[in-house]
């Protein structure tokens, strides 16, 4: 009988209690950090942020990260209680920026709906979710030579011969003359950004990207 009282005890704690009285939807850290963070928006800001499209991850990086940038105060331990929760929900392993994104949602659906709108729980909830479904694209992706109707290079040899069919005569020219510091500060953007990570999808763990991990 009394190891059944201790398990309904258990069930019936909020889940979100970081040292604090609180509950998995608006638990008193995530309050108080977001309530620090509106506290320093402008009029405009607000009704710029009413108006963002949060929809994909451009959308993100262009209204949220470079526009808001100087309003976040997070701290490490801020991130404590959201990681602690979604151990519960799985074998997640948050980076830092996932964590960010939560507590922006939060903080931004205090700013755009009603309070019946903006549970953390279901936050963080919908962001496992979204990254349980990219972990699983990205399972699928480790073994294509091709993506997007784009080859992706075995090796590093096999990645020089692909640039180096890419590459016009004229930009080859060019890059001769270019010192090594020079062409890697103008490559960043051009080569390196457009053709080599994203065109070869690096970030998507493929084979590739497993091979220069191994060389690092």
């Amino acid at each position: 009988m009394a190891k059944v009282l201790i398990l309904l005890i258990l069930m019936v704690l909020p889940i979100f209690n970081y040292g604090q009285v609180s509950n998995s939807c608006y638990p008193k850290f995530a309050e108080n950090i977001s309530d620090q963070i509106t506290s320093k928006l402008t009029r405009s800001e607000r009704k710029e942020i009413k108006s963002y499209n949060l929809k994909t991850e451009k959308n993100w990086l262009l209204n949220v990260n470079i526009n808001l940038n100087n309003i976040r105060i997070f701290n490490y331990e801020d991130f404590l209680p959201i990681i602690e929760y979604s151990k519960t929900k799985g074998d997640y392993n948050l980076k830092e920026w996932q964590l960010e994104r939560i507590f922006e949602e939060y903080i931004f659906s205090k700013v755009r709906v009603s309070d019946a709108e903006k549970c953390l729980s279901k936050i963080i909830d919908k962001r496992l979710e979204i990254i349980n479904k990219e972990q699983i694209e990205i399972s699928n992706r480790i073994k294509l030579d091709t993506i997007d109707g784009i080859y992706i290079p075995t090796d590093l040899n096999d990645a020089i011969n692909q640039i180096n069919s890419v590459l016009s005569d004229e930009s080859k020219l060019e890059i001769k003359k270019m010192s090594e510091e020079n062409f890697s500060a103008e490559s960043h953007f051009g080569i390196g950004l457009t053709l080599i990570r994203n065109g070869w999808s690096l970030w998507g763990n493929q084979d590739f990207h497993n091979f220069l991990m191994t060389k690092v």
